[in-house]
């Protein structure tokens, strides 16, 4: 705790800088910045510079302007109430900061509509000078689109989404995604509504209350599953694909609701981290510490001329996270961030795995081509000749890499 207490002070030392260099910040900097952090191996580097970074990325510059812009100026007709401390829903969890900021914690179901009443009833009693959404840049689209165009969105997944994602993360990290996609869009196709409500709930209520922010609190999503996937083993990776693509089982909004339970929240997360312990890992503990961090930099008092102003804000993220977040509240340091955020190298395993894909879905091509596409045989013969010798250049190279 005595560490958070100097973190807070060097955040207050550090505002009028930071103020001064905002505005020449252009549309670059955090991806500028998220590289030095990425690369940072230097024992000199400065944690300060490190930590003034980060405060960047989580709500000061970029896309969270864009969304900040869209908030209401309009002078609100609610004022906080401080007597919301004491009938607080099962859900939502109060933290509080040495300068007497206070954390109101909301644990959600992301496809929960008694969530989203749970979000609005605790914004308009707190009134809060920020709001943080367990979202990254990457998913801030998430805010802007109404429930129509989302649930269109989500419950299908379009030919051209899907050529997108093989051309941003490669065939293999693709093919992946759009397996955790299709998961999706079948929950929201069970359920009739699209993810994500209760944070697009919070962006309406947050324009209704005066210099409210909207912060991204969330691991760029990119960096979450490149990690994930380079831990699993060849094995694990099959079997977690399988597992996704069948995964058809009928669900209802009971079923969510009951989930929200924590005996049963607890159980179905240790079932996960026994059956894939990386992931439980990389996707709950590892942004546990990530999103905690981003709400400790949020509930950072604000220095003015009348002296510290503490903060009042409210932390939407998944149910999941909330056991997380408390246990490292007030814990997290700059320094913890920078290894959760590095992409190790590939595993053996898995390039091999990413060989047989790709030689699986070329031999499913040349198929296709040569008993379905009507093509002269010569064409097709050096089709396949061109696509062996590149195969066959590839198994070299991992064979070289091997010896």
């Amino acid at each position: 705790m005595q560490q958070f207490i100097l973190a807070v002070k060097k955040k207050m030392f550090n505002d009028e800088k930071m103020a001064s260099q905002s505005s020449e910040v252009d549309e670059n900097t955090n991806d500028d910045q998220q590289q030095k952090i990425l690369s940072a191996e230097d024992e000199n580097y400065d944690i300060d510079e490190r930590e003034n970074e980060f405060r960047v990325d989580f709500g000061i510059q970029d896309k969270e302007s864009q969304i900040n812009d869209e908030v209401s100026e309009i002078p609100g007709i609610k004022e906080y109430d401080p007597t919301i401390d004491e009938r607080l829903p099962e859900t939502v969890t109060l933290l509080t900061t040495p300068d007497g900021g206070k954390l109101y914690l909301i644990g959600t179901a992301h496809f929960s509509v008694e969530s989203q009443n749970d979000v609005s009833k605790i914004i308009q009693a707190v009134q809060p000078h920020i709001i943080v959404v367990e979202l990254c840049k990457a998913r801030v689209g998430i805010l802007q689109l109404d429930e129509e165009a989302m649930f269109r969105y989500a419950k299908d997944i379009s030919y051209q989404c899907i050529m997108d994602i093989l051309k941003k993360e490669g065939l293999y990290n693709g093919l992946l995604h759009i397996l955790l996609l299709r998961m999706a869009a079948h929950v929201a196709k069970e359920l009739g509504m699209p993810p994500g409500g209760e944070f697009r709930r919070a962006f309406e209520e947050a324009k209704k209350i005066p210099n409210c922010m909207i912060h991204m609190a969330d691991r760029p999503i990119n960096i979450t599953m490149q990690r994930a996937l380079r831990a699993l083993s060849w094995w694990q990776t099959i079997k977690l694909g399988w597992h996704l693509a069948f995964m058809k089982r009928p669900i209802t909004q009971e079923d969510v609701e009951f989930c929200k339970q924590r005996s049963m929240l607890d159980e179905m997360i240790a079932s996960m981290k026994g059956e894939f312990p990386v992931l439980g890992e990389v996707f709950i503990k590892e942004r546990d510490i990530y999103l905690t961090y981003s709400l400790q930099i949020a509930c950072m008092p604000q220095f003015t001329s009348h002296g510290i102003k503490p903060m009042r804000v409210v932390g939407i993220v998944g149910l999941g996270h909330t056991p997380g977040i408390i246990e490292n509240w007030g814990k997290v340091q700059p320094t913890d961030i920078s290894p959760i955020l590095k992409v190790p190298p590939p595993s053996m395993s898995s390039k091999i795995l990413k060989l047989t894909v790709k030689a699986s879905v070329l031999g499913a091509a040349i198929y296709i081509s040569y008993k379905v596409i009507a093509v002269p045989a010569a064409l097709t013969f050096q089709s396949i000749k061109s696509s062996v010798e590149g195969l066959l250049k590839a198994i070299s190279d991992l064979l070289g890499f091997l010896c």
